[in-house]
């Protein structure tokens, strides 16, 4: 079985262990598509970045977009939400710049990550949708900005705000990613709100209340 890295396992939302029990709507089956074809995509690239980096041009990228919120990145339980990226990457010679946007934003309370992570690691699109069709729509979007490419790497800023069942959820700070695929065909962007080695750390907050959290986006060129 290939391994799909999506989330960073220890913060638990794709952690794998029994699926404890399964919701049967059929709310958002594009979304499972997404989810899963964006993954399967990105690991077929295999695990080279490309080298050289294209110098003179720009690509767009579609995929999907996975968030958690609570009140640690540890607890299985979660609130998580799930969202269409689309991302553009302008190429130059010192290196280039990365834009893009979250948005069709849907989600739920009280989800286990570990049966989505069962069901992204060793499921079937069916069995995503188990899961994400019952998530209930959200209104608003998240905006990648000021993105600046070095090497195959870049760091990107991260804003905007949505509700969700009467909650409002708002995001800050910066995250980043790297491109994958020998020429540049995916990328992936990911957001945490612990700091990471570089410096990068996103925010959070539910209500005006700080939370713990992530975005994690996996996208394939168009």
């Amino acid at each position: 079985m290939i391994s799909r890295t999506i989330l960073t396992t220890g913060l638990g939302l794709f952690t794998a262990t029994a699926l404890s029990g399964c919701l049967t709507s059929t709310t958002n089956p594009d979304l499972a598509q997404l989810i899963n074809d964006s993954i399967t995509g990105i690991e077929a690239l295999g695990t080279a970045q490309p080298s050289p980096m294209p110098t003179s041009s720009s690509a767009t990228y579609t995929g999907a977009a996975i968030m958690q919120v609570g009140a640690d990145n540890f607890d299985d339980v979660q609130r998580v939400f799930g969202g269409v990226a689309n991302l553009q990457a302008n190429f130059t010679s010192a290196g280039g710049s990365v834009s893009g946007e979250i948005t069709n934003i849907v989600g739920a309370e009280n989800v286990s990550t570990s049966a989505l992570n069962t069901a992204i690691y060793s499921g079937s699109v069916e069995q995503i949708e188990d899961i994400v069709g019952a998530f209930t729509p959200a209104t608003g979007s998240l905006d990648i900005t000021d993105g600046v490419i070095t090497g195959s790497t870049y760091r990107a800023n991260i804003s905007g705000e949505f509700e969700h069942e009467g909650d409002t959820f708002a995001y800050g700070g910066d995250g980043g990613g790297y491109f994958q695929g020998t020429d540049a065909e995916g990328m992936k962007f990911y957001g945490d709100t612990r700091i990471d080695s570089e410096g990068k750390q996103m925010t959070v907050t539910e209500n005006g209340a700080s939370r713990q959290g992530m975005v994690y986006v996996n996208a394939l060129a168009d």
